[in-house]
């Protein structure tokens, strides 16, 4: 997976995610293996999605309307 990190704003925070959060699938396709790039590719070509992090030892599921501002 992924550990995320916030790079400022209040994007990261207003989808729903914290940091330290652990990304294991995006819209139920694993991350492992893929490349920061191929990810965000994932991610701003999606308009809805769906995240499964790792959250203090949880999986939490967290569902995302993207918002233009998300794709930093």
């Amino acid at each position: 997976g992924y550990r995320l990190n916030p790079r400022g704003g209040g994007h990261f925070e207003a989808a729903g995610l914290e940091p330290g959060d652990l990304v294991l699938r995006i819209n139920g396709q694993s991350v492992e293996g893929l490349r920061p790039d191929a990810i965000q590719t994932s991610v701003a070509s999606d308009k809805n999605l769906s995240l499964d992090v790792v959250r203090r030892g949880a999986i939490v599921r967290l569902q995302i309307s993207a918002d233009p501002g998300l794709a930093q």
